[in-house]
């Protein structure tokens, strides 16, 4: 199955315009599967503008190129219309010069104003934080908002009731959140318990460490 089944000299231009901004074939294909009116959109009149407007926000052309690659409506959408992601995604409060500031555009495009703040007031509730330490949170990983409601009311959960961890302690590792909970939490967590229970680990090895700083690799017990 074809996207474009005829191909326009106009078309050809745009692809060629593409190619060249975006670096290769594959990228221009993700593009393309992300948003089927890249072809047909004007781009001196919308795409550059759009790009221009993200390389104020202080995004590498690189940066621009894979955001918009996975996030083709960047290059499509009215000028306008990116100017107001934009404005949502500052509304996180994660700097422009920020490497998570192009997150926070995939997270502002992703959900509406509506569900960013049922998830705000959700976690709020949930670990009993102030609006500024989620804030915080949100701001050092915007994806987290993207979760679930189901899965973040299970993590809280899992973490707060089975690892007895402070909820302060959870506000502050919000990676905390994108972690696998079947695949990783709760294994590592189990995993550890039962380490501990037969003497194979040292006794100040516990869930605080392996998640307290830096993400975890496999090796770390």
């Amino acid at each position: 199955m074809t996207i474009f089944p005829r191909i326009s000299p106009l078309m050809v231009s745009r692809l060629a315009f593409y190619l060249s901004f975006l670096g290769s074939y594959d990228k221009v294909h993700t593009a393309i599967r992300s948003s089927g009116y890249l072809l047909s959109t004007h781009v001196d009149n919308v795409v550059k503008p759009n790009i221009e407007l993200l390389l104020q926000c202080g995004l590498t052309p690189r940066a621009v190129a894979t955001l918009c690659s996975r996030v083709g409506v960047l290059f499509t959408e009215e000028p306008e219309r990116v100017k107001e992601m934009v404005a949502r995604a500052d509304n996180l409060g994660v700097p422009r010069n920020a490497g998570m500031f192009k997150r926070a555009l995939q997270t502002v495009h992703n959900l509406n104003p509506r569900t960013i703040s049922a998830k705000m007031d959700f976690l709020k509730k949930a670990l009993g934080c102030s609006e500024s330490e989620l804030a915080i949170a949100v701001c050092q990983i915007p994806t987290l908002l993207t979760t679930s409601v189901r899965k973040l009311g299970r993590t809280v959960e899992f973490l707060k009731v089975d690892v007895g961890l402070e909820p302060g302690f959870i506000v502050r590792r919000p990676r905390l959140f994108i972690y696998g909970l079947e695949k990783r939490l709760i294994p590592r967590h189990y995993v550890i318990k039962v380490l501990k229970a037969k003497g194979l680990v040292k006794k100040d090895i516990d869930f605080k460490g392996q998640f307290g700083t830096a993400p975890p690799s496999s090796g770390s017990f």
